[in-house]
């Protein structure tokens, strides 16, 4: 059909219709009044006279075709299959304003109209012939300009982009920052770019790029070493990891590939009131105005927030309010956001294309909960805990001044640190490698996942690199003894939340509630734990889904899994148990376990006790049951202490 036709042909520049020829008889001198362009005339049968345009018509007559004129200011290109034009449109009253028209718009006669007409008094009179000759005038002179919709970090201008301007990382330039002007557009290497954040045609619509709008540079004289100083002084050792997660973002789109596709998540675990809100609010505050959390616990889509990390390249976005009970498609996605996995889309036409959104920012994960429903999930996160601290007279002093830092604008921090980026990047691999085989050494835990390891010692090696550059008044060495520190904790949390953890802890918890019985569903002897799986697992699952818990394993998964920990399982066997069934059990090494499964009547004797303990591998007193310094304590008494 015509209009997409001649939408596609202008473009690319090409013209989609010729002016009708002027009749011979119709002179310039004779149409044309004192003043007027004759060159217009003769190049385009069109020309501009007194602040409206005129045409010929068919008998070579003269008329008035608008009563306005317009200037393309620039063509801008936005990557994808649309363009548009910043047009310049100035009536006869004096009255004007700025467009922008998509190319549709400008080649169909009906929809430019409607455009024109919504923006105030402008008329077009003119036919189909009128407003080709207005194109083929006004295409002439415009410039080409590149959209800028992703701010951030730029590979192919080499530039930082934010919603008031370019930083230009050339080191010739020193970083030099290049504002936009009252239309959003900016110079960068003689081309041009278009931010629309800040053009003046959008200054009284507060709700467009609302989120654009806060990323912003601003330039001061304040000192990294001194907003650090108080940094570390307000948040400790989370302010130290938290700080060189930061570093390490700004740089995150080479980290990511260096690191084989992935990059971690820096996770905020707290109880309301702990700090994380104000942590994560001083993190953000160095790409400009503080931008607002996305709250998973909303209405919020993992199509929406992952929208958030694809408009914005070397930064961080903030998820708050993570909790373990939110919905599966929600996990997938934060874990997707640590491989850098966006989401597609199918376009909206009768093709089989995609559109595909991709994650290009790092993230904050906060919340009350640890993010520890699934362990794939919780390797991917390097996790810091807050607790709620008395403070005295000093620490509100450092707080109070460090939050006037924050008012008055650190994204020129950010600004200085990306001098690094070349010595980073370039020495990162072979950084990373060696912390990865130093901190494996200091752990020296084979249980420890590699991916955990290779997180931390990602955050390792970026702050060896920056403090072979700054001096922020700590040591590489005692940063990497704290990232261990860390780690091991983070481990230990692990291990008590894996899926056969899980499982073992059900287990336990039914046995306590008399659900499950020795000698029915399982047994003991000679140090093992012999298990009837059949019997158990469908208990497990019920309770797996009283709890809400979406990770329940099938029978035969579970069977797997269990079968696989080597340190554990010992093999499969037939046994008889009292009911009179033989049949197949699991064998486990129950001190491994690490939970109870043992009672005693009410009349058990103390040496009976320390004998089945025996039995079972199982220091006696480690256990608590009896004591030298409480011989009375009843059988049942110590049943209730296993049972709590």
């Amino acid at each position: 059909t015509p209009n997409p036709f001649y939408s596609i042909l202008a473009d690319y520049g090409l013209e989609t219709k010729k002016p009708r020829e002027v009749k011979a008889d119709a002179k310039a001198a004779d149409l044309l009044p004192e003043g007027a362009d004759e060159t217009e005339f003769e190049k385009y049968g069109f020309w501009e006279y007194k602040g409206i345009y005129w045409s010929i018509n068919s008998r070579g007559g003269k008329y008035a075709v608008s009563n306005f004129i317009m200037e393309i200011l620039f063509h801008v290109q936005t990557g994808g299959e649309e363009a548009y034009r910043m047009i310049k449109i100035k009536n006869v009253h004096g009255y004007s304003s700025v467009i922008n028209m998509n190319t549709d718009d400008f080649v169909s006669l009906s929809a430019f109209r409607k455009l024109i007409a919504r923006r105030g008094n402008y008329l077009w009179k003119g036919n189909d012939d009128d407003l080709v000759r207005l194109q083929d005038k006004l295409q002439r002179d415009e410039r080409a300009t590149d959209l800028i919709d992703i701010l951030g970090y730029h590979p192919k201008g080499n530039f930082y982009a934010f919603a008031n301007g370019i930083i230009d990382l050339d080191s010739a330039n020193e970083h030099q920052f290049n504002p936009v002007d009252e239309y959003g557009i900016v110079k960068h290497k003689d081309k041009n770019y278009f931010i629309p954040a800040f053009a003046k045609m959008y200054a009284d619509k507060d709700d467009l790029y609302y989120n654009y709008k806060k990323f912003i540079y601003i330039k001061r004289d304040y000192r990294l070493q001194q907003w650090f100083h108080l940094f570390d002084k307000v948040y400790h050792n989370n302010g130290r990891i938290g700080f060189i997660y930061y570093v390490a973002s700004i740089f995150s789109s080479s980290i990511y590939k260096l690191l084989g596709r992935r990059f971690p998540i820096l996770s905020l675990y707290g109880q309301r009131g702990s700090g994380k809100g104000t942590f994560a609010e001083s993190i953000l505050a160095l790409f400009g105005e503080t931008q607002e959390q996305i709250m998973l616990g909303g209405n919020t889509t993992q199509v929406g927030f992952m929208r958030t990390f694809a408009q914005f390249r070397d930064s961080i976005v903030w998820l708050d309010e993570y909790k373990n009970n939110l919905h599966k498609k929600v996990i997938e996605a934060i874990k997707n956001i640590y491989d850098r996995i966006g989401y597609k889309r199918g376009k909206k036409d009768h093709s089989f294309e995609v559109d595909y959104v991709p994650v290009q920012s790092a993230c904050l994960l906060s919340g009350q909960e640890m993010p520890t429903i699934e362990p794939a999930l919780f390797t991917r996160v390097i996790m810091l805990t807050f607790e709620e601290t008395k403070h005295n007279e000093e620490s509100r002093a450092k707080f109070r001044e460090l939050m006037e830092q924050q008012k008055r604008g650190l994204s020129h921090l950010t600004v200085y640190l990306l001098q690094h980026g070349p010595y980073i990047t370039e020495n990162f691999k072979t950084v990373w490698e060696s912390e990865v085989k130093e901190m494996s050494a200091q752990i020296n835990n084979a249980q420890v996942e590699e991916r955990m390891i290779n997180n931390y010692a990602c955050l390792s090696a970026v702050c060896k690199l920056l403090l072979d550059k700054e001096s922020l008044g700590f040591r590489h060495h005692g940063f990497r003894t704290l990232l261990v520190q860390n780690l091991s904790t983070q481990q230990a949390v692990l291990v008590g939340s894996d899926d056969t953890t899980k499982f073992w802890q059900v287990v336990e918890s039914l046995f306590a509630q008399n659900i499950i019985k020795e000698d029915i569903d399982f047994m003991l002897g000679d140090g093992n734990l012999y298990l009837r799986l059949q019997n158990v697992s469908g208990l497990y699952e019920k309770e797996m889904s009283a709890r809400n818990d979406p990770n329940t394993l099938s029978k035969a998964t579970l069977e797997h899994y269990l079968s696989i920990e080597k340190a554990k399982y010992k093999g499969k066997v037939k046994k008889q148990f009292k009911n009179g069934s033989y049949t197949w059990c699991l064998i486990f090494d129950y001190r491994a376990l690490d939970i109870n499964l043992i009672k005693f009547s009410d009349n058990e004797t103390q040496e009976n006790i320390a004998a089945k303990y025996k039995e079972m591998n199982v220091d006696f007193e480690a256990e608590g049951q009896v004591n030298d310094s409480d011989q009375t304590q009843s059988a049942q008494e110590q049943n209730n202490v296993f049972a709590f």
